[in-house]
């Protein structure tokens, strides 16, 4: 595990360097006009590749967060960080604004699913960025986005509030099925389910589980996924350009995740049983022992040996309140820094609080 761990941060590494062209030229430039392959080469190279990346660097941040032997957070978890700063370039000013970009310049050409999957694309993006750090600028239109001299950081809460219901409105154009993650001409589109996951997490994320419990059972009953071998993938990404049968740069959602999320919601519901039951299907599919305290603290334990190569562990510890005591940090860190470079491109912006 270490290694893989070793082998993520140098990728993601890497990875910051065969994005530099994207991140130099596409944010302020106008988005190409479509030839013959299409639009989804374009949205996979101006938004796919800069979003899979900029979640590679996410998900090294969080392994950092949980690593017992981590460096002193003071010096890692600064605003000079180049990492948090690629990770927050690829992320919002290349990701999410061409994403917006995107549905302004191609509407035309753009049929309800593949707008439905840029409005889940967008909440996807927003949705982690409110998680690292806090209220963000909100734009709905490129105009807005660009307009950095008048930027305000928005409410997260307002924030997450309007992209639940951009989520409710995208499923009814989506597709009941399983995400052909493995199919290249398939890569950059979504599934209801994947839709539904994503609105689970803002719900939890808001304390509304009941909610979240709802939605999370609707993909559990559907019969797509298995805890084993390639099931287990509903939601990957690719940094390049994937080829047939290519597992994901970075998950983001899997189903032992679904079901940890799940066994979480019915917890915080009292309804302890089926809790651990759920719980106990991804320990024994896994080979885990069933050693835990209570079922929190079970659940977390899971999480961190199951989910460590994929994105979301840091928004559980955040929401459960286990935050510090796995952590073992301050809550000072339940925020990343604002980069440097940002708050001189945003210069009305206010640090997060502690750095």
């Amino acid at each position: 595990m270490r290694n893989s761990k070793i082998f993520l941060v140098i990728t993601a590494l890497l990875l910051c360097l065969s994005c530099e062209k994207i991140t130099k030229t596409t944010e302020r430039d106008e988005l190409p006009a479509p030839d013959y392959n299409g639009i989804i080469p374009i949205y996979r190279f101006y938004i796919g590749e800069p979003m899979a990346a900029g979640f590679i660097l996410l998900n090294a941040i969080e392994q950092y967060y949980a690593d017992d032997n981590k460096a002193d957070p003071a010096k890692v978890l600064s605003p000079d960080s180049d990492m948090i700063s690629e990770c927050q370039k690829k992320l919002f000013e290349n990701a999410c604004i061409n994403n917006i970009r995107f549905r302004e310049n191609y509407n035309d050409l753009l049929d309800n699913s593949m707008m439905a999957c840029c409005d889940v694309f967008n909440a996807l993006l927003y949705y982690n960025i409110i998680v690292a750090w806090g209220d963000f600028p909100y734009a709905e239109n490129s105009s807005a986005a660009l307009d950095r001299e008048n930027a305000v950081r928005n409410n997260s809460r307002n924030i997450l509030t309007a992209l639940a219901d951009d989520l409710e409105k995208a499923m009814a154009c989506l597709e009941d099925k399983r995400y052909p993650y493995d199919d290249p001409n398939e890569s950059m589109s979504v599934s209801k389910d994947i839709a539904r996951i994503l609105l689970a997490d803002i719900h939890m994320y808001l304390g509304e589980y009941s909610k979240a419990g709802t939605l999370l059972k609707q993909v559990i009953d559907s019969g797509y996924y298995s805890l084993e071998g390639n099931g287990s993938v509903i939601l990957g990404l690719y940094a390049g350009i994937p080829e047939s049968d290519s597992y994901p740069d970075i998950l983001l959602q899997t189903y032992a995740g679904v079901m940890l999320s799940y066994a979480e919601c019915l917890y915080v519901q009292n309804d302890l049983q089926d809790a651990e039951d759920c719980l106990k299907q991804v320990l024994e599919s896994s080979g885990l022992a069933s050693d835990y305290d209570d079922i929190l603290s079970g659940i977390a334990s899971a999480r961190m040996k199951l989910l460590d190569d994929c994105v979301g562990n840091f928004a559980f510890m955040k929401r459960s309140g286990l935050f510090s005591s796995w952590y073992g940090m301050d809550e000072t860190y339940m925020l990343l820094p604002l980069p440097n470079d940002m708050l001189v491109t945003y210069s009305g912006f206010m640090q997060n609080p502690g750095y």
